[in-house]
């Protein structure tokens, strides 16, 4: 599986850029930085939108509900799976280039199991006593989805849950992973710029003070690939 990623993304770094070469890692990395901001700031404003924009569809009050999962059943559905979606698949993708390190897992995970969270929803609240639930009826109920009526209104929230926990669960692997990557001791970062030392192994075809600056900052242990990933 990683040697056939390895070759589908050296065929890719062989396609047309209207970049030269000095300039092409440079916007490749910014390009990955977009990325990463946009999934930032959809985690920030995702909320936001939810709550207020069901009080302007709903003509009324803001009204915060108890989780963001219950937005999936009110009429801020499609911002819900659109932006729950886009996360997901950025997360899933964007450290692609790096198989073998733990980073990628950890975003892999978060990325598919933030979908899940997405295709299986939670149980819709506040429903008076005795409404059926979906997937118990022939005809489905009011805002039920495919799943729920084909699995069941409650298998199908155990799922979203579990789903639920993982993401947050890694999440937390992903920040103290960057956290960690950012809080080299001093030391290391002052030896690092007196010795390129092996950082530099897989940089040497990049054009003289850009490859230089970008892997002496970084000690062998991180390399290139790890300077992008932490932004810096």
């Amino acid at each position: 599986m990683a040697g056939l990623g390895e070759r589908i993304l050296d065929f890719l770094a062989g396609t047309h850029s209207r970049y030269p070469d000095a300039g092409r890692d440079e916007a490749y990395t910014r390009s990955y930085r977009i990325i990463r901001l946009t999934v930032g700031c959809l985690g920030v404003l995702l909320p936001l939108i939810f709550i207020f924009g069901e009080a302007y569809f709903l003509r009324g009050g803001v009204h915060v509900r108890g989780s963001l999962s219950g937005y999936y059943h009110t009429s801020m559905q499609d911002f819900f799976v659109a932006g729950l979606c886009i996360i997901g698949f950025l997360l899933a993708t964007y450290m692609a280039g790096e198989f073998a390190t733990v980073d990628f897992w950890a975003s892999l995970i978060a990325g598919l199991a933030v979908l899940g969270v997405v295709f299986f929803p939670t149980s819709r609240s506040g429903l008076p006593a005795g409404a059926p639930a979906c997937g118990s009826v022939p005809v489905p109920p009011p805002s039920c989805s495919a799943i729920e009526q084909a699995l069941g209104e409650h298998p199908t929230a155990v799922v979203h849950a579990v789903c639920a926990i993982v993401f947050i669960f890694f999440l937390a692997v992903m920040s103290f992973l960057f956290a960690t990557s950012e809080l080299l001791p001093q030391k290391d970062r002052l030896t690092a710029r007196a010795s390129p030392g092996p950082a530099c192994s897989g940089s040497r075809s990049c054009s003289g003070s850009t490859a230089h600056a970008r892997c002496s900052f970084w000690p062998p242990e991180y390399g290139p690939s790890r300077a992008r990933a932490s932004g810096n």
